[in-house]
Formats: C-alpha cells, structure tokens, sequence
C-alpha cells in the first residue's frame, strides 16, 4: 500500500477550506445556513430526527433555518 497522509496534508493538497462561516455564501437553492458548520450540525441532525429521519424537503430545510435564525443566530459571526 501506499504512504499515509494526515488530514492536513490531504486538505492542503486538494485546497479544500476548513468550514468557517455559518453562512452559505452563494447557495444556488436559496439556503442561508450552512449545515456542515459545528455549531448548526447538531441542530440539524437534531431536527431530522425530529422530523422522520429522512432527508428535508425544501419546505423542512427552510422551515430549519427560519427556526434557528429566529432563536438568535445573528450574522455576526459564527
């Protein structure tokens, strides 16, 4: 097999940026949150479970990030 690399040297290589912002930045489906952040995943994953466990329409997905941004997430930072 071959040599083993860390993490690091994997994102460094294929440029991928850690997840910074809680914001989605140009979302193409109109999504303002960006649920891979570590302070919106744990909401999410809890808010699926809470809604079947399934994937979220469109309908779920907005309705998640109405919930989250009116209980006080502001654009000030993550």
């Amino acid at each position: 097999m071959g040599t083993k690399m860390t993490w690091e040297t994997a994102r460094r290589l294929t440029q991928m940026k850690p997840v910074e912002s809680v914001w989605n930045e140009n979302n193409p489906y109109g999504y303002k949150l960006n649920v891979n952040h570590p302070r919106i995943r744990p909401l999410y994953e809890q808010y699926i479970k809470e809604h079947g466990g399934q994937p979220l329409s469109d309908r779920e997905r907005f309705a998640f990030e109405t919930m989250v941004i009116s209980r006080g997430l502001h654009k000030e930072g993550p």
